[in-house]
């Protein structure tokens, strides 16, 4: 009997931590007059040669807003075609893979900002169009490999979260490859902390990584928005090339 017991409570606790990405809770927000973005995500894998799936990925996605993680001089050539249709951009190119992207379609305001004592950078987007602001930071912390850099990680994140409680953003995203599953107590506290909602609840865990493993497959690359901002369409890519899927997902800001 004990065992049916341990089985019932198991499957009760693996419902209540999934259910959330089932109900869209945004969905539910007033429409009103709403201004409509579309954000692509790609941690394109700095030892990724397949440049054609990632070029179709951007093609066809066509959003409005772009973030490039592990950016490359190589992945800064070989895309700078298919990136001429962004007006608006910041780059900081490396060659390790801590090099970040992040370009617009909308006339944007940019800077690099280091929210880490490593100097890995982050790239903030601000803009303000016909009276509504909106603010996005793409970032890409170390991945949790040994204390050093899972000690990082986590103040990384919690600068951030730091930086936002004082800016008050009106309207803001947080994407990028965070390292960190969403199941993990230090997300929880980071989803905490800067007062966000996750894009994925009503449209299911959406695992990104690694793409080409799908027992282990888990989320690490993650849009959190503002609780006002209304989720159109949040998904995940095919695999192109890299050990992540690229995401995708459409906002409306009210």
């Amino acid at each position: 009997m004990m065992w049916i017991l341990f089985l019932f409570f198991g499957i009760t606790f693996s419902v209540y931590q999934i259910y959330p990405f089932y109900v869209n809770a945004s969905a539910e927000a007033k429409l009103g007059s709403e201004e409509s973005i579309s954000i692509a995500s790609i941690n394109l894998l700095s030892s990724n040669q397949n440049v054609t799936a990632v070029e179709e990925f951007i093609k066809e996605k066509n959003a409005d807003i772009l973030v490039l993680a592990e950016l490359t001089s190589r992945w800064n050539e070989d895309l700078a075609e298919v990136l001429q249709t962004y007006d608006y951009h910041l780059k900081e190119v490396r060659e390790d893979n801590f090099g970040i992207g992040v370009w617009s379609k909308i006339p944007a305001e940019f800077v690099v900002l280091y929210f880490s004592e490593y100097k890995l950078p982050s790239i903030l987007l601000s803009y303000e169009l016909e009276g509504k602001a909106f603010s996005l930071i793409a970032t890409h912390p170390f991945p949790p490999v040994g204390q050093e850099q899972f000690e990082q990680r986590n103040r990384q994140l919690d600068n951030i979260a730091n930086f936002l409680a004082i800016q008050k953003p009106q309207n803001a995203v947080v994407i990028g490859d965070l390292n960190t599953s969403s199941f993990s107590r230090n997300f929880k506290n980071f989803k905490q902390k800067v007062a966000l909602s996750d894009s994925r609840e009503g449209f299911g865990i959406l695992a990104t990584w690694p793409a080409s493993f799908l027992p282990l497959q888990t989320n690490l690359d993650h849009a959190l928005i503002s609780k006002n901002i209304r989720v159109k369409k949040r998904e995940v890519g095919e695999n192109i090339g890299s050990d992540h899927f690229p995401i995708y997902l459409e906002i409306g800001i009210p």
